[in-house]
């Protein structure tokens, strides 16, 4: 069976609450896009859907096989005299349980990417009751959401299945002269995924 992820990303940096200033601001619905993909494995690469959408028409979806890792990053971009970074999207995660949609950046041009991790002060998503949204451990998988029904390997997602993030990013990559964004997707359990994001 072939695993698809599909995700569509928008990042919007604020300086600070009341006063916003946009850095990034992908909505996918032109070509090219300012992110760029990077693949490895058995993947079948990253295209823009109709399929499903948030708002527009359109929406980026990663497809990717069984033992596969892909990722969808922004451009460089600074950060400089903003000392409060948020990062805004939708999306949809239908991947296994096993696997994971990591949320990781880099600043300064280092080569290496870090994870941003789940904390009170950086995952600012208020989750429904019974629900874990943003994992401490992976990220994002199909246990993230119950209408994602992680039970049920063969459920197609729906648009009623988009899901609001909201991080503060000011700890990793405010002040920063370079920065980058991506998501990350470690396929190693066989099972239908879409893994969809949509941003605003």
């Amino acid at each position: 069976m072939r695993k698809i992820a599909t995700m569509f990303l928008a990042l919007l940096c604020f300086m600070t609450v009341k006063a916003q200033t946009t850095l990034v601001n992908e909505g996918f619905e032109v070509i090219p896009h300012s992110f760029t993909s990077s693949v490895s494995g058995t993947v079948l690469d990253w295209d823009t859907t109709a399929a499903l959408q948030y708002a527009g028409t359109t929406s980026l979806r990663g497809k990717v096989t069984s033992t596969s890792i892909t990722s969808v990053a922004t451009a460089k971009f600074a950060t400089t005299g903003y000392s409060k970074v948020y990062l805004r999207f939708k999306h949809i995660c239908k991947i296994a349980s096993g696997d994971k949609g990591a949320l990781q950046y880099r600043v300064g041009g280092s080569p290496t990417w870090y994870a941003i991790t789940k904390s009170d002060t950086v995952y600012l998503t208020s989750v429904p009751v019974g629900e874990m949204g943003f994992l401490a451990t992976s990220g994002f998988n199909s246990t993230s959401y119950t209408a994602w029904l992680t039970s049920d390997s063969t459920a197609v997602p729906t648009n009623s299945w988009w899901r609001s993030e909201l991080f503060d990013l000011s700890s990793y990559i405010a002040n920063q002269d370079t920065a980058e964004i991506r998501l990350e997707f470690c396929v190693e359990i066989q099972q239908r995924g879409l893994p969809i994001t949509d941003g605003y």
